[in-house]
């Protein structure tokens, strides 16, 4: 693509990027002239004593590797404040925060991005709405950067963002997860986390169109096992029943949502059973996608990351548009990259962000 050509990245920057999720903690760095990625299970919905925990381990596995990452800068995005073990967003935001400090307090210096640039702690906790939930911001200024016309889509354990780019500025119609999910711009549908029975009321089985039981019994997880879909590196979170992870275990708990047992019927029934869901999961994506591009009649690429980036070539091509996976878009060719660093794309754009960013053009 000749749009990245423009993107040169000429040496190493010695910052490491982290995103601090609900579910996960994600970390990119730079090792001489290659970027690792590394993504860690956070429960944070448990306390924050689980952020503290998976930090201590991404910082003890690149010590491991040689790096001291205390001997690094930081920038910080987060999602984490919206779980429930805050009382509210600002709570969650500040507790990250101090959390982030404890660990990093030795380093050259932490910064949290808050949209537009990296600031201070104290000035992150001043700009909580802005520091809360940006993390997709960070991935699109640095598509942005690199790709003049295109719709960036991010499909992550829970969560799809979408962010429309035209003549290299960022284009969108809410910036608040409450806004951006009014107009299309978040779905919360992701390929690990979502419950089944959040991606249709009813769905075909054995003949004949079959309401789901309204209990979290199954999640996207098990769809994607059972089709072998889903990256191992991405399977962090445990089942809803706490039992095994295996494709025969997804599938019994797939056949609880249509009041089965999974002796009941052939594998196949509930292969069916989890395509159909996958395909339901993938018109959600693609209604979204279709909005978005119908506002940009110049949009040409759809740039994908995230873990559940797999559902995104076939609905790019449905929409006519060209696929390309985001650290492609992003950075130069010959980069060498950890395998799955486009599923940790907040982290590696604040790791190789320069922070001159295009404008964000909030529209009506």
């Amino acid at each position: 693509m000749a749009d990245q050509e423009k993107n040169t990245l000429t040496s190493p920057l010695y910052r490491a990027g982290w995103d601090i999720g609900g579910a996960h903690l994600k970390i990119a760095y730079f090792i001489a002239n290659k970027l690792h990625v590394q993504q860690y299970a956070c429960p944070l919905w448990k306390g924050i004593h689980e952020l503290q925990s998976s930090m201590q381990e991404a910082l003890a596995d690149a010590l491991s590797e040689g790096v001291d990452l205390l001997e690094h800068s930081h920038a910080v995005t987060m999602t984490g404040e919206l779980v429930d073990a805050f009382d509210t967003r600002t709570a969650g935001v500040h507790a990250i925060i101090d959390c982030v400090q404890k660990q990093l307090q030795q380093s050259v210096s932490v910064h949290y991005f808050n949209g537009k640039d990296c600031v201070s702690e104290s000035d992150a906790k001043e700009q909580t709405e802005a520091v809360a939930s940006a993390n997709w911001l960070a991935s699109g200024h640095s598509v942005a950067m690199a790709i003049e016309e295109a719709l960036f889509v991010d499909i992550g354990s829970t969560t799809t963002d979408l962010l429309r780019i035209t003549a290299s500025q960022l284009h969108c119609r809410g910036q608040s997860d409450f806004e951006r999910m009014r107009n299309a711009e978040l779905v919360y549908t992701g390929v690990v986390r979502s419950c089944v029975n959040t991606l249709s009321m009813s769905i075909p089985f054995a003949g004949k169109e079959m309401p789901l039981v309204a209990e979290q019994f199954a999640v996207t997880a098990d769809i994607y096992r059972i089709l072998e879909k889903l990256p191992a590196h991405a399977d962090y979170s445990g089942s809803m029943d706490g039992a095994s992870k295996d494709k025969a275990g997804s599938m019994r708990r797939l056949a609880r949502m249509v009041a089965s047992d999974y002796e009941d019927y052939e594998v196949v029934v509930w292969e069916q059973l989890a395509e159909d869901f996958a395909s339901r999961q993938r018109q959600l994506i693609l209604h979204a996608v279709k909005q978005q591009i119908a506002l940009s009649s110049s949009c040409k690429t759809l740039v994908g990351a995230g873990v559940g980036r797999f559902l995104l070539p076939s609905i790019a091509a449905e929409c006519g548009l060209s696929y390309v996976d985001f650290i492609t878009a992003i950075l130069p060719s010959g980069t060498e990259v950890s395998a799955y660093a486009d599923d940790c794309a907040p982290a590696v754009a604040l790791a190789t962000l320069q922070y001159s960013h295009p404008a964000l053009e909030l529209e009506a």
